[in-house]
């Protein structure tokens, strides 16, 4: 179809340079008009009319340039077009040709370059198209279209405020189609600024109804011969049966009408959406079919994320049709591990609207999602506009940012390569399986400390990893044992391991003469390495000494210490461990008490103060001035008590053997 076009622009210019050499009489040139040609270039004008092949778009740029080679030398014509470049954008018009006398070229220029694209906003084009006409002059536009304006602009309103603004600019509407209802709706186009409708039903009555518009503009010599019987517009037909609405819906302007169930819900006019009013009716259906009383209201048609509002004036009597553009589009997401489509474990779908990110905002807000899933096959309807799609699956992830247009169906499959890592952590080969372990994943990381980036950690007893296929690091970490383990894990594999820890549980108990401690006692227990390089390897605290503290220790030797509160008290042991079950391990604390006893009654002299040295002279324990009597636990050994009341001091030695309780006078001689 286009290459036809092509041809028919080089004849169409070769009758134009024709056409120039033609004299015309000389009453043509002094009443010679002015007109712009005000052209639909949506969508839907690149379709036949039904049981026709010739496209409606083809049929009016055909038609146009057939006759310009004949108008008069001093008109003037232009050219505006709507909806022919973007889809979806109610913005979309163009002066394509300014007005001029003999620019039959360029008109052949832009034809060879546009064709129909997306939606129709005739009124736009109509407004656009009378600026070009200076206030108050005389002049015409020529509407060449196939349907109403369908950005929610009223056209007879535009056309009450076109005759206002211009009262010498005429309007002639040649409607492209086979229902006459569609001319009856822009007739009040016609009416208002004293110009004429069109019915045009094929390519022959295309050309026709131009002619005529341009011999009513003075374009062409008003005396030349008629192509063909001018297709006058036909009378509105007769409507029948009670007021009632037939309204669908469809994801863009110029889409075809959707099959699937919409939520409708429609409100008196003027209604505010969000406002809380009440709907006067509710419809889940693709098409909603129902008597309402004449008037004015709001519809409201809602699918997936996706919604719209437009506005409806029922008529007295018949079924008022109107179509419903949500501006959307579909969008299919799909997900696997790989290839051949292995299902994902725990799949995340979530998709961000870029272009609603409020200006400015940073963090949560800048990233708020609008759909989250846990589907790895989601069929979503989104509004028009720009997303990042995502869809995670453990520690693996893919992103995508995608552009919707509105009708676009679009499809965005993620395969991200995945596997899980099963683990579980054994006192060795072979041996029992542990609890309480801390499972680390790394991976290799050049920026990180040590070169090495934590991903995951996990506590669970048996923890299930999914991840992304490559290499990586495990660490188990139980009590004072840690185990290093390097694994790759390709798409679609479940790698099992059982990590051997290669040592024992030591359950620690404490063991003190119950004379002198209760057995509710809290307990310290230290771990320390043997050898040159002693150092604490794990601390552990249990409340009560009769009660054992597990704790894991790989295979080796060990000092383990046994402290009694926050005394000298303490036991210790060496131990040599070996893989394999439990080892209960019993640390035997020596223990002594000494009671320092003031002389004489409570009320009876200066009080004292007292200090407690061991054979070092280090401090165990002292007092402030006091003369209340202290009971201590402490371990067995020489000790000297200093004690000091009223600026004198004197110091008193005291033998504890284990097991020992003495008493002594802290009262100064």
């Amino acid at each position: 179809m286009r290459a036809m076009l092509s041809k028919f622009l080089t004849h169409a210019v070769a009758l134009a340079v024709i056409a120039g050499a033609v004299l015309l009489p000389a009453h043509a040139a002094d009443e010679a008009g002015s007109a712009i040609v005000v052209l639909d270039g949506s969508g839907s004008m690149g379709g036949p009319l039904e049981g026709q092949t010739d496209v409606k778009f083809d049929m009016a740029s055909r038609a146009l340039l057939s006759l310009l080679p004949t108008a008069l030398p001093q008109s003037r014509t232009g050219l505006v077009t709507f909806g022919n470049r973007r889809k979806g954008d109610c913005g979309d018009v163009s002066v394509a040709v300014e007005p001029a006398p003999g620019n039959m070229e360029q008109f052949s220029t832009v034809f060879g370059k546009i064709g129909p694209t997306g939606k129709g906003p005739l009124v736009a084009g109509l407004r656009e198209a009378a600026k070009l006409f200076p206030a108050g002059s005389p002049g015409t536009l020529i509407v060449v279209h196939d349907d109403v304006d369908n950005c929610r602009q009223d056209v007879c309103a535009a056309a009450t405020d076109l005759a206002k603004l211009n009262p010498k600019l005429a309007v002639h509407v040649i409607t492209i189609s086979l229902d006459p209802a569609t001319t009856h709706k822009m007739s009040c186009l016609a009416t208002a600024t004293g110009g004429r409708s069109f019915d045009a039903r094929d390519a022959e009555s295309v050309e026709a109804a131009l002619s005529e518009a341009l011999k009513l503009a003075r374009v062409i010599d008003p005396a030349a011969p008629a192509i063909a019987a001018v297709p006058e517009a036909a009378p509105a037909p007769e409507i029948e049966g009670p007021p009632s609405v037939h309204v669908s819906a469809a994801l863009s302007a110029d889409g075809a009408a959707l099959t699937t169930p919409v939520q409708w819900r429609i409100f008196p006019a003027g209604t505010v959406a969000g406002a809380g009013q009440m709907p006067l009716k509710v419809a889940t259906r693709a098409v909603l079919a129902s008597e309402l009383a004449p008037g004015s209201y709001e519809v409201e048609a809602r699918l997936g994320y996706a919604s719209a509002r437009q506005t409806i004036t029922v008529a007295d009597r018949g079924q008022t049709r109107m179509r419903v553009s949500l501006e959307a589009a579909n969008l299919k997401v799909s997900g696997s591990a790989g290839k051949n489509g292995e299902p994902l474990a725990a799949p995340v779908l979530t998709v961000i609207a870029r272009n609603a990110t409020p200006e400015g905002a940073t963090g949560a807000a800048a990233s708020k999602p609008i759909h989250v899933s846990h589907d790895a096959q989601s069929d979503l309807v989104l509004p028009a506009g720009t997303y990042s799609v995502s869809i995670s699956d453990g520690l693996a992830s893919k992103q995508q940012v995608i552009t919707l247009s509105a009708g676009d169906s679009k499809s965005v499959d993620f395969q991200l390569g995945t596997g899980r890592l099963e683990l579980s952590a054994t006192n060795r080969d072979g041996g029992e399986t542990l609890d309480g372990a801390t499972f680390v994943i790394s991976v290799d990381d050049p920026d990180a400390p040590q070169g090495r980036r934590e991903v995951a950690r996990s506590l669970a007893p048996r923890p299930s990893f999914v991840l992304a296929a490559g290499t990586y690091y495990v660490t188990v970490i139980l009590g004072a044992a840690e185990i290093k383990d390097r694994l790759a894990i390709g798409t679609g594999d479940v790698v099992k391991r059982a990590i051997p820890l290669n040592g024992a549980t030591v359950s620690l108990t404490a063991a003190v003469d119950p004379a002198l401690a209760p057995a509710a006692s809290p307990i310290v227990f230290r771990v320390l390495s043997t050898g040159k390089d002693e150092r604490e390897l794990a601390r552990v605290n249990s409340q009560t000494g009769a009660a054992a503290v597990d704790l894991f220790l790989a295979q080796g030797s060990y000092r383990i210490e046994a402290t009694m509160g926050r005394l000298n008290v303490k036991g210790r042991q060496e131990a040599d461990i070996v893989a394999g079950p439990n080892v209960p391990l019993a640390i035997k604390i020596a223990a002594s008490e000494l009671t320092l006893l003031p002389a004489g009654s409570a009320a009876a002299g200066p009080p004292a103060s007292w200090d407690l040295r061991d054979g070092q002279g280090r401090v165990v324990q002292r007092s402030l001035a006091s003369r209340a009597q202290k009971t201590l636990l402490i371990a067995p050994g020489r000790y000297m008590v200093g004690i000091e009341s009223g600026g004198t001091r004197i110091d008193k030695p005291v033998d504890l053997k284990p097991g020992d309780r003495q008493t002594l006078s802290i009262a100064p001689n």
